[in-house]
């Protein structure tokens, strides 16, 4: 993600864009006062054709569990920067029991070192929290990278027996976990994969917990043409103005048996999405240490090849600034939906696909995998962490259009 480290970058973007966006100072050009969600999607015809939609979760394959981070066997909380007085007023905030209280205040469950303190609650006491006694906890927590797993936690979408289904954990695993949620924002979700470790029955439940930490939600999406009055415009559509060229054979083969016949999504998108979508980065996509990011799959979802230099945050917010325009709403396959903090900074973009659908990576490592996601469900993820507002970026014809 880039965030408000960027430096100046982020808010001097907006400023240009917003001086040069279509229509002015009109609804959805107005500077960071445009709140999420931004305007509904564009009414009229269904150009990208009929939509088949099906959920699917993702996890990363065994053989990438030896890049994660090896987790504690018992829980750990880092507190870095505290000392116990300062630890005691979050708990205290918290609401815990006295009895509560009292087990944690044990000097036997604190580590002191110099970078900090650092409690060690037993499993029974995490099992013993309040919702909300847990959800001040963690957010706490969440404010330091020592807590990689309360930092950036599992988030549950949907149902959480659905989420659950297939992810080869035991049954025991899954009583622990549905103890165990945590609400962040709008979603469930998960922090204590060293819970799940410690009362793993055998050596392939540690596995399975390992491996439900990767767990991702996207959609399969089949694609049917309309009716054979709209098949210029489906054609228009996902051959994006001539961006997508590989798509249309198959989208003239579609086209000429309307509603009889369907293709999954990923053979309708540009080279990069198709052979990325629904995996893993590899150690190979990484550039001088740095792995694809969100700003990397959007700016290079139209290219011939993946260029390495929108790894640059500099480089990124130039070709924004040069290359795109700012419009009211995602109607066109590929426009950049992008997520932006009250200061002005980009906490993520997407592609628009069709519909609420996107095309996205959220996050930066080995473990975030490209997605096909609803754009509502981006939102849940990164209102959290401090996007306001959400603004739709358009890539210019060679000639300076949007």
């Amino acid at each position: 993600m880039m965030t408000a480290s960027s430096g100046i970058f982020p808010l001097l973007f907006w400023v240009v864009v917003a001086r040069a966006a279509v229509g002015g100072t009109g609804p959805g050009n107005t500077g960071l006062a445009q709140a999420i969600p931004s305007d509904p999607a564009v009414p009229g015809t269904n150009r990208w054709g009929n939509l088949v939609i099906n959920r699917l979760h993702l996890q990363a394959p065994n053989s990438m569990l030896e890049f994660a981070e090896t987790p504690d066997q018992r829980t750990v909380w880092n507190f870095p920067g505290s000392d116990w007085a300062a630890v005691r007023s979050i708990l205290e905030k918290a609401a815990l029991s006295a009895r509560q209280m009292e087990e944690i205040s044990l000097p036997a469950r604190r580590v002191v070192s110099r970078t900090g303190l650092a409690l060690m609650p037993s499993l029974e006491f995490l099992l013993s929290l309040s919702p909300a006694s847990r959800q001040v906890i963690h957010e706490e927590l969440g404010r330091h990278d020592a807590n990689p797993d309360h930092r950036k936690p599992l988030l549950i979408f949907g149902d959480f027996e659905e989420w659950v289904k297939g992810s080869g954990l035991s049954g025991m695993q899954r009583d622990l976990v549905r103890s165990l949620l945590w609400r962040k924002g709008n979603l469930s979700a998960f922090s204590d994969l060293s819970a799940l470790v410690e009362r793993a029955a055998s050596s392939q439940e540690v596995v399975e917990a390992r491996r439900f930490m990767t767990r991702r939600h996207s959609y399969l999406v089949r694609v049917s043409a309309p009716t054979p009055a709209s098949r210029t415009q489906f054609v228009a559509y996902w051959s994006a103005g001539g961006r997508n060229p590989d798509a249309l054979p198959l989208l003239d083969a579609l086209s000429g048996v309307a509603g009889r016949d369907s293709v999954d999504l990923a053979l309708l998108l540009p080279p990069l999405a198709r052979e990325r979508l629904y995996s893993f980065p590899a150690l190979k996509d990484a550039v001088a240490g740095r792995l694809p990011d969100c700003h990397w799959t959007s700016l290079n979802f139209f290219g011939m090849k993946p260029e390495p230099y929108y790894l640059d945050s500099r480089v990124s917010f130039l070709e924004l600034m040069q290359g795109y325009t700012e419009v009211r709403n995602p109607s066109e396959l590929g426009d950049l939906v992008c997520f932006v903090s009250a200061e002005g900074a980009v906490l993520h973009t997407c592609v628009h696909v069709a519909d609420d659908l996107v095309f996205t990576k959220n996050g930066q490592s080995l473990f975030s995998p490209w997605l096909i996601m609803r754009r509502g469900e981006v939102e849940d993820i990164y209102r959290p962490a401090g996007a306001t507002s959400v603004r739709i970026l358009r890539l210019k014809e060679a000639g300076g259009a949007p």
